[in-house]
């Protein structure tokens, strides 16, 4: 009797201990159905306490660091329940989307591929393994793993859509346009996909082909910045300047932070020699962001042409500051010296430019015209002559040696 009575109670004791921790995973799935993250984890770790090789704990931990967007933790949890169920591909496959965020793309193709390895029928597998290839400029895995994906799910757009981005990154525009195009046949809501195939066929120089497809994206939606930017480009490499413009303009009335579309504006007004709206143009873009050397680079040229020297030198200073191997810098800062008939500080510039680019004549032209302002004929008729003989119809350089000679 007694040995039964013990049996008795010892089972009793388990029965207790299982319904306790059964609750508690349920707790763990009612904090996270309610948002309480940090409940959820310690009902999920209560649990783990009694059956500390449930994987379901620690995937659903792990799930829990992802959403909170604390990936090392996340991978913590995840290579946990690895190690007691290493046949799940969900597992495997989110696993993969931790390393993929981290940019450790060795890793995720790796757990991309050990989720395929248990379940190859899964398309987002394939999708996703591609585009880890692609983040890698591995592009002909790319691509297979995408046709693998599509072979699959014919009917995801996205797929299509995935496999046009890596055509195009190849320069293999025909084939990106075919992709596109079965996207948008798949989803005609898909105003990206629009988008791209406009910026497949302007790179063609199909511009009115690509002209219309911007049209499209913006007439599935109406207010994305990019398709607007993209006319402005294309118009711009049509030489329809003034559509540039409104283009550009568009685009800022849309997003007025966006800065690309203030430079390209900024550049669009210079070819037109509208100089005053250039400069505006380049300073509103330098006031969203502050350190692309190229902003105070034609800022800073804007500025020679409208002789404001002392503001052109800053911004070709700021441009050194930010990229001192920045090629044409020190050209262009002579000019703003001599400008400013600072002659010696023009002439060390010019020299600095020369001797990176001996060949350029443009410079060996500016140095001497820079003496012949400086009244150094005989320099400036010396380097002239250097100039002739190397390309005999260079500008204007024959006459200039003759008023020189005079």
């Amino acid at each position: 009797m007694i040995k039964k009575t013990t049996i008795a109670i010892i089972l009793n004791l388990f029965a207790v201990f299982s319904v306790y921790a059964a609750t508690d995973f349920d707790k763990g799935i009612e904090f996270e159905k309610k948002g309480d993250y940090d409940g959820a984890i310690s009902s999920y770790q209560k649990y783990l306490k009694i059956k500390p090789k449930d994987f379901n704990s620690y995937y659903s931990i792990g799930k829990i660091y992802y959403r909170k967007a604390d990936l090392d933790k996340a991978l913590e949890f995840y290579q946990k329940a690895l190690k007691f169920n290493p046949k799940d591909p969900s597992l495997h496959y989110d696993t993969a989307t931790v390393y993929f965020e981290q940019r450790k793309y060795d890793d995720a193709i790796a757990s991309y591929l050990s989720a395929i390895k248990v379940n190859p029928k899964n398309p987002n597998y394939h999708n996703d393994l591609a585009n880890a290839y692609s983040n890698q400029k591995k592009y002909d895995k790319a691509i297979e793993s995408y046709k693998k994906a599509i072979e699959l799910l014919p009917t995801n757009h996205d797929f299509h859509y995935n496999l046009g981005n890596t055509y195009t990154d190849l320069k293999k525009y025909e084939l990106a346009i075919e992709s596109y195009k079965k996207t948008v046949i798949l989803n005609p809501k898909d105003h990206e996909a629009f988008n791209q195939m406009g910026n497949a066929l302007s790179f063609l120089k199909k511009y009115e082909e690509g002209l219309e497809q911007y049209n499209n994206s913006i007439m599935v939606n109406p207010n994305y910045d990019l398709a607007y930017y993209n006319l402005g480009a294309t118009y711009f490499d049509m030489k329809q300047y003034e559509k540039s413009i409104e283009s550009y303009k568009k685009a800022l009335e849309i997003n007025p932070y966006y800065e690309g579309a203030y430079y390209n504006m900024g550049y669009v007004y210079d070819i037109m020699g509208k100089y005053d709206d250039a400069i505006e143009s380049y300073k509103k873009a330098i006031g969203i962001i502050d350190y692309y050397p190229d902003s105070h680079f034609y800022l800073g040229k804007a500025y020679i042409v409208t002789k404001k020297y002392e503001a052109s030198i800053s911004e070709l200073k700021k441009v050194i500051d930010i990229n001192p191997n920045f090629q044409e810098i020190q050209y262009y800062l002579a000019q703003a010296y001599q400008g400013m008939k600072d002659y010696e500080k023009s002439l060390e510039n010019y020299n600095i430019a020369i001797k990176l680019n001996p060949d350029n004549l443009d410079y060996l032209y500016s140095l001497a015209s820079m003496y012949a302002d400086s009244n150094e004929k005989n320099k400036s008729l010396e380097i002239y002559n250097k100039i002739l003989d190397k390309s005999p119809d260079f500008k204007d350089v024959k006459n200039k040696i003759e008023i020189l000679k005079k």
